[in-house]
């Protein structure tokens, strides 16, 4: 048994393939849909798809807190933790 905790989402979107792969992968379309709780905003958005690429979001919040989102750790493919004060929030 393993001590390692994870959580898994999934759902099937009745979208086109290439419109939910573009919702998920360019930081434009990201800012619209992921700006988080009200108050928020993504103020950061990278992300590179290539081989040992990575991804780093920051929010803002309107009480200047601040909560980012990195990750890829390989081999284990899209691995990610949160980060700054606001992460122990949720």
């Amino acid at each position: 048994m393993s001590s390692e905790r994870g959580i898994a989402v999934s759902r099937v979107p009745d979208a086109p393939r290439g419109f939910v792969f573009g919702a998920l992968t360019k930081p434009e379309a990201l800012k619209r849909w992921l700006s988080g709780p009200s108050g928020w905003s993504l103020a950061v958005c990278k992300i590179d798809l290539e081989v040992g690429g990575a991804f780093r979001f920051l929010w803002h919040g309107a009480d200047g807190a601040e909560l980012g989102l990195r990750g890829i750790r390989p081999p284990r493919g899209r691995a990610a933790g949160w980060t700054g004060p606001a992460a122990n929030r949720w």
